[in-house]
């Protein structure tokens, strides 16, 4: 579930953090990914970023049921795939003199670094206008430091559309590796439109969805039919890895690629029903 990089020759004996935007409009598919990507680390942190959401003006019900919602899809997927998941929220590192003089530190290293619109540029678009778009990025440096030096965090996991987040990170001396997710992709396209994994609005330029376990089951199964080859391949991958937790049908990444076409959408239709989608619906159920 994490892309081989050639800078880090192994990495079960590093414990990682993922940071999270939660969002109230639904659980992609994906968070399984993330999940999953887990057991390849000595252990480790979802942070979820609530207080992110008060920096964009979100509605404070929204950012409560978004971060509930978020925590809880976690929690059922450690429950099923046996995983140790821990959690950290971004409102309990923003407080106090430590993080206030981190802060400080990092604006006053940015000013030397970087320009203003360099940091901007970061910052997703429908946001840029806020009074606090600047302030986003070095927020998101400010946290991670935090993990690395006093929580002794050694790698920052995420999506690879966050690599401009992470060279900005090492412009202000942010000491801590990056890795990233294996690539998702949304369905509904013939495209192979990378998209964010947590978060469910993201569906790419070409009239895309996205797969959410907290949809029908029918809704889900119609939805796998429909992606790319890519978005076949990279769903048939994350439920072949969640099936050999669960001890059941997996497929190697050789008989993944041999796939194509209608066989490859039916196969990947079949196993993330089966290891994924129906698997949480049970164990929501179950409470």
């Amino acid at each position: 579930m994490v892309q081989k990089s050639g800078h880090l020759t192994r990495i079960d004996d590093k414990y990682a953090f993922i940071g999270i935007t939660p969002s109230h409009r639904g659980i992609p598919i994906d968070l399984a990914t993330i999940a999953l990507a887990g057991v390849e680390f000595r252990g480790q942190i979802i942070l979820l970023a609530d207080s992110f959401l008060h920096l964009n003006k979100q509605p404070e019900e929204q950012i409560i049921a978004g971060t509930s919602q978020t925590r809880r899809a976690f929690e059922v997927l450690a429950k099923i795939y046996g995983l140790k998941t821990a959690f950290l929220y971004t409102s309990l590192l923003m407080v106090g003199e430590l993080y206030k003089g981190i802060i400080g530190e990092l604006r006053e290293t940015a000013q030397k670094v970087c320009s203003p619109e360099e940091v901007i540029q970061l910052v997703p678009p429908a946001y840029r206008h806020s009074e606090q778009a600047a302030q986003y990025p070095l927020h998101e440096a400010a946290c991670t430091k935090i993990l690395s030096e006093f929580l002794f965090i050694d790698i920052k996991l995420g999506p690879s559309t966050e690599k401009p987040y992470d060279t900005l990170m090492q412009k202000l001396n942010v000491r801590i590796l990056f890795n990233y997710l294996v690539d998702a992709y949304a369905v509904g396209t013939n495209q192979p439109d990378a998209v964010n994994h947590y978060t469910p609005t993201n569906v790419g330029p070409h009239g895309g969805t996205r797969v959410l376990l907290n949809e029908p089951v029918e809704t889900s199964s119609e939805k796998l039919l429909s992606g790319s080859e890519q978005a076949s391949r990279y769903l048939l991958t994350v439920a072949s890895v969640a099936g050999l937790r669960l001890g059941k049908e997996a497929l190697t990444s050789k008989e993944i690629e041999e796939l194509h076409g209608k066989k490859l959408r039916k196969v990947t239709q079949h196993l993330v029903l089966e290891n994924i989608v129906k698997p949480y619906k049970a164990m929501e159920n179950a409470g």
